[in-house]
């Protein structure tokens, strides 16, 4: 593959924040498009690394945006400037290739470092290998990932989820249990979300936080590689690093070149000698230009994203089905504890109506011994109001003391009440 010689690219660091400086960015990408060159926009709004970048490159700590770069040449804030220089820049643009900044604008919208950048699971695919890679949060906040593949029967994963703090990186370890299917494509993709604080309620579960539709996730791919490795990839295999040097060293290549000359005459023709190997400088122009289709191909990175949300949608209706089976279960446990109670509280009720019963009957007998003590208080007052008008008694009472006919009624009255309340 050979390079094209317009590939110069304009990049700035812009934000969305402040009106002033966004529409001075829009006045330097409407003087760059009426001279055919399109700006590529490197956004830094609530990121620490791109801000971080941008003050390395232009070598100043107060910084406002916009700032341009023709390539990885720094121009300044605006295009002040006569219009004769500014074409001289620009042709030297269209003819420079940008390195530095065009990896900072391919990963401006990553959250995380990936070490090794591509996932290597080397052939034969008949053995287990053990590959171990660096998540490096790059940001100001705490971070919880996800770690989703599309795979997953064929790839352990540990951890699968987890968080980490500002600035700092954890380890993971994925296995191959079996061979990539060749059916599908071999990818892993990370789930990100930022969070102002980590507590111990996002990390008993984490899966829910993912599944709540108001988080803003990001979505960062990791692609693989199960053929040829890529020049100078350093791999884990069967817990031993193994780096895999595709490309031929400097020194070698002058020694080699040397040998070649001191050789020259014993050599018969040009075409029985050996082709010569491509230089380590060809060999990763060749490898850069690869990944640049790659990253550049829209229609495999959505074919691939689509895989991704094909996983990411079983593992959730895995997930959906697996918890309705767990709530019908626990909707019937708590079924037959309301059954049981059911039949305590019905046992006590069938108590409680018959100590009812039997208070209403003791009432009852109680209503109708009173009753039964009026009449026979009005009847003995009755015949005591006769004798006392047939033989006009003086009550001892005018004396100081009771007739004798009111203590009886007392004491009959006496004893009825007390064998009632005996009873």
């Amino acid at each position: 593959m050979t390079k094209n010689s317009s590939s110069g690219r304009a990049y700035c660091f812009t934000t969305a924040l402040n009106r002033d400086e966004r529409n001075e960015y829009r006045e330097i990408r409407k003087i760059l498009q009426e001279k055919d060159v399109k700006v590529l926009e490197i956004r830094i709004d609530d990121k620490i690394f791109l801000q971080n970048k941008m003050i390395e490159l232009v070598g100043k700590k107060q910084l406002k945006t916009p700032q341009l770069f023709f390539n990885d040449t720094y121009i300044g804030d605006n295009l002040n400037m006569p219009e004769d220089e500014l074409d001289s820049k620009i042709k030297e643009l269209k003819k420079g290739t940008p390195k530095e900044l065009k990896e900072v604008y391919e990963t401006q919208k990553e959250l995380f470092v990936v070490n090794p950048p591509v996932f290597y699971f080397p052939e034969p695919h008949d053995k287990k290998y053990n590959l171990k890679a660096i998540l490096t949060n790059r940001t100001d906040k705490y971070c919880a990932y996800k770690l989703q593949t599309t795979q997953r029967d064929n790839f352990v994963v540990v951890p699968k989820r987890g968080y980490i703090e500002p600035l700092k990186s954890t380890e993971i370890k994925i296995t191959q249990k079996e061979a990539p299917s060749k059916d599908q494509d071999l990818l892993f993709r990370i789930e990100i979300i930022q969070m102002p604080f980590i507590d111990n309620h996002f990390l008993m579960d984490l899966d829910k936080l993912f599944d709540k539709k108001d988080r803003k996730i990001s979505k960062q791919l990791i692609r693989c590689n199960t053929k040829d490795p890529l020049p100078e990839h350093l791999v884990l295999i069967n817990e031993t690093k193994i780096r895999i040097a595709d490309t031929v060293d400097v020194n070698e290549e002058k020694d080699t070149s040397s040998d070649d000359e001191k050789t020259a005459t014993t050599t018969p023709t040009p075409t029985e000698s050996t082709p010569s190997k491509p230089t380590k400088q060809k060999k990763i122009e060749q490898v850069d230009d690869e990944l640049t289709t790659m990253t550049e191909s829209s229609d495999s990175e959505d074919d691939a994203d689509n895989i991704l949300q094909q996983t990411v949608r079983d593992e959730k209706d895995e997930q959906r089905e697996k918890e309705k089976n767990d709530e019908a279960l626990k909707t019937l446990n708590e079924l037959h504890d309301l059954q049981k109670e059911y039949h305590i509280l019905k046992n006590q009720y069938e108590e409680i109506l018959k100590e009812k019963m039997v208070v209403d009957e003791q009432k009852q007998k109680a209503l109708s011994l009173k009753t039964k003590v009026e009449n026979d208080y009005s009847s003995l007052m009755k015949k005591y109001e006769a004798e006392k008008a047939k033989k006009q008694i003086v009550p001892k009472s005018e004396e100081g003391g009771f007739p004798l006919m009111m203590v009886i009624i007392v004491a009959l009255l006496a004893f009825f009440i007390g064998n009632y309340f005996t009873k």
